[in-house]
């Protein structure tokens, strides 16, 4: 009995200090003196933008999402669809602090997986500038067991590897802070518990 009561009292310890240190961290990001932009990057059905959503509401960050961009893939006269100057011009002006589901990272993987016009040295000077707003980068990915199809047809599961692999290319040289996280299991909490560890660990080694 006695046994029993000591494993239950010490369940409920972890899960007590497991939460207080979800929640210290949750405080202290939120109380940020200086400016946070977190980009949220992953293949289609990664739940990368489930993910950004829920982390949003947590620490009060807004949310940025760019929409309808996949009608824009294929047209090859277009320069940028994720990366776009003027939205850097307005987070150096603002120092507002964002959640970003897709941005510029998005536009080196799926232009390399499409074969797009790339310009890679102005990609690299959009992420040369957003290292200095205290940027880090969040990158989702499933196994490919896991992986679903693209429910608008566009993107098919057999290029997710070429996407994944191409993310990865990217963050081995971008100057920005960067956490890779694997999504297979779906369990929305401990996903947030896992970023916000990281984001923590990130915003005080500076």
């Amino acid at each position: 009995m006695l046994q029993y009561a000591i494993g239950v009292l010490i369940l409920l310890l972890n899960n007590f200090f497991r939460n207080v240190y979800k929640y210290i961290i949750y405080y202290i990001i939120m109380n940020l003196s200086k400016q946070l932009i977190i980009i949220f990057e992953g293949h289609d059905g990664s739940g990368k933008s489930n993910i950004a959503a829920e982390l949003s509401k947590k620490l009060q960050i807004p949310m940025y999402k760019r929409h309808a961009e996949k009608n824009r893939w294929f047209d090859t006269n277009i320069d940028l669809i994720y990366g776009v100057d003027s939205l850097v011009d307005y987070f150096e002006d603002t120092k507002q602090s964002v959640i970003i589901d897709r941005f510029y990272p998005s536009e080196y993987a799926y232009a390399k997986t499409f074969k797009r016009p790339l310009c890679e040295n102005k990609l690299m000077e959009i992420d040369k500038r957003m290292s200095k707003l205290n940027t880090i980068i969040i990158h989702c990915f499933k196994s490919p067991k896991n992986q679903t199809e693209d429910e608008h047809d566009i993107i098919k599961k057999s290029q997710y590897k070429s996407i994944i692999k191409n993310y990865r290319e990217f963050l081995s040289f971008t100057h920005c802070n960067f956490f890779q996280i694997n999504t297979n299991n779906e369990n929305l909490p401990q996903q947030i518990e896992k970023i916000s560890k990281a984001i923590y660990k990130m915003v005080n080694k500076k």
